[in-house]
């Protein structure tokens, strides 16, 4: 058994119990996916976020959150300002500007008493939801409830929401998601949650007033979302000042400030730690006979992409009783090109072919870590766990200086010799 600690904080509140809670982990380093998952569940937040040390240069620490489904997600919202906020409190930083690394991502941070402002990535302008009756339905809204002036959009400044404007705070306040129907909605235009907003605010200073609702990661609603205040803010201004209100409806008022200069995008908030605590966590599980066998069914598909000439990269889909859905190995010669990477393709695949019940019984087994842009899209698919064969740890000694990936697989490692085999000399 392993003791860990762990804090709660409420996030863009100025007083306890408000805000958006965050459950927080520091120390992570010597924790599992698999274990973080648990803990993440345990919790129960809409995220539970882990400090680790960086695996990229130039970043101060690492951050990585899970949902209670077991999701990890990315982008610098309240999972990161809660994370600072602990940061600050615990006297572990001062006043300054720090980096962070979340993903793929490095992003700037700004701890000022506190207040902590994290930078996030450029936005993204991406598809609007053409299907307005659907949308409004799987909303739970009539479609006269929509603005009729304005599309509802996937904007993203690290992670990708549906922007969806009504008419008023009373439609946003009716707004009852039907879960499947709403996953169904996102997926269709690559959004990962929805952001319902109006500038019918309740505070006359605040620019608009929303909910967020994203069950594909499990979550039913979030008092205050700054990946989702982030892109709103990208939307409505070019420059300026955006202040959202968000929560009302949970009975948890909050107030998220985000500053928007050209494709600069910044949220700032404030919050308290409320709670502090220790958890007993089981040792992370080893890798079963089975999982094995599958694993080096992965490396092997690897194996014969590096006798080709190709990315030595390889993925297999396996459903709960053990039968192979679908495999993919790289068939291009660098690994720069996303859209042929295995663990990429396998998720476009699950999510096209598998409802939610059978992409949740299903595994992923890669010969090595997802990238960050696979994790998403990986997450996306509600694949149900991914298992993969070479640790960060391993991975990073293998490429060249300066190298990094997002080690975003969620099981592992498996440290087979073989995985690493097929890896050697690759980056060099």
């Amino acid at each position: 058994m392993t003791e860990i600690e762990f804090a709660y904080v409420d996030v863009f509140a100025t007083a306890p119990l408000t805000g958006a809670p965050l459950t927080l982990v520091p120390g992570a380093d010597g924790l599992s996916d698999e274990q973080m998952r648990a803990v993440a569940r345990e919790f129960n937040q809409s995220e539970t976020t882990f400090i680790q040390r960086p695996t990229t240069a130039g970043a101060t620490w690492r951050l990585r959150s899970f949902t209670p489904s077991g999701a990890e997600v990315f982008g610098a919202g309240h999972n990161a300002l809660g994370a600072w906020l602990w940061l600050a409190a615990s006297g572990r930083v001062g006043d300054g500007d720090f980096t962070q690394q979340i993903g793929p991502d490095v992003l700037p941070v700004y701890v000022r008493g506190l207040f902590v402002t994290v930078e996030q990535s450029p936005p993204v302008f991406g598809a609007i939801a053409a299907d307005r009756e659907g949308l409004a339905a799987a909303l739970g809204l009539d479609v006269e409830d929509l603005a009729a002036d304005r599309p509802a959009q996937v904007v993203s400044t690290g992670a990708g929401h549906l922007l969806v404007p009504v008419r008023d705070r009373a439609a946003v306040g009716r707004a009852a998601p039907d879960a499947g129907r709403l996953v169904a909605a996102l997926r269709a235009v690559g959004g990962e949650g929805c952001y319902v907003y109006t500038h019918d605010t309740v505070d006359p200073a605040a620019t608009a007033h929303a909910r967020f609702f994203n069950p594909a990661m499990g979550i039913a609603e979030d008092p205050a979302t700054g990946t989702a205040a982030g892109p709103l803010a990208a939307l409505l201004s070019a420059g300026g000042v955006v202040v959202i209100e968000q929560g009302h409806a949970m009975g948890r008022p909050s107030t998220i400030t985000v500053t928007v200069a050209g494709d600069r995008v910044r949220v700032t908030g404030s919050g308290r730690v409320v709670a502090r605590g220790t958890m007993t966590v089981a040792d992370a599980e080893p890798v079963t006979a089975d999982e094995e066998g599958f694993l080096r069914r992965a490396i092997g598909l690897a194996a014969r992409s590096r006798a080709a000439g190709d990315a030595p990269f390889g993925s297999l889909l396996v459903g709960p009783g053990g039968e192979v859905l679908a495999e993919e190995h790289n068939t291009v010669r660098s690994d720069d090109d996303i859209t042929a990477h295995p663990e990429l393709k396998l998720a476009r695949w699950a999510a096209r072919n598998l409802d939610a019940a059978a992409a949740a019984g299903t595994t992923m087994y890669t010969s090595c870590q997802p990238c960050g842009m696979c994790a998403g899209a990986i997450d996306r698919s509600g694949l149900g766990r991914v298992v993969y064969a070479l640790s960060g740890a391993q991975l990073e000694a293998l490429q060249a200086p300066g190298g990094g990936r997002s080690g975003a697989g969620r099981r592992g490692p498996a440290l087979f010799e073989e995985a690493r085999a097929v890896l050697e000399g690759y980056y060099s």
